[in-house]
């Protein structure tokens, strides 16, 4: 299944948000492990897990379902927003990080 990218404004599964600036041209911010979380469970935390594949500057790049610190699981809005069911496959966008 597509993992979505986790960028900067998506969500926790403890009702937090990933933290971080804009990007040059406006669009957030891809994350990373090590970059900043606020989960509404657990306080300030940081991402622990990504593609071990897919690196920016360095760091692993942050994927759906991907985890911070406290437990707590990144939800990408993308995802949300692009899955469509169809029987029993499920598609998503053609604009989507594989992963």
């Amino acid at each position: 299944m597509t993992r979505y990218w986790i960028q900067a404004g998506d969500t926790t599964s403890g009702g937090g948000s990933v933290l971080g600036e804009r990007s040059g041209d406006g669009r957030p911010r891809w994350a990373r492990i090590g970059d900043a979380v606020h989960c509404g469970m657990h306080g300030m935390t940081v991402i622990v897990t990504g593609d071990p594949e897919q690196r920016l500057d360095g760091r692993a790049v942050a994927r759906h379902g991907d985890f911070c610190a406290c437990g707590c699981i990144l939800i990408s809005l993308s995802q949300i927003r692009s899955i469509v069911e169809l029987g029993t496959d499920l598609i998503a966008s053609p604009h989507a990080r594989r992963g």
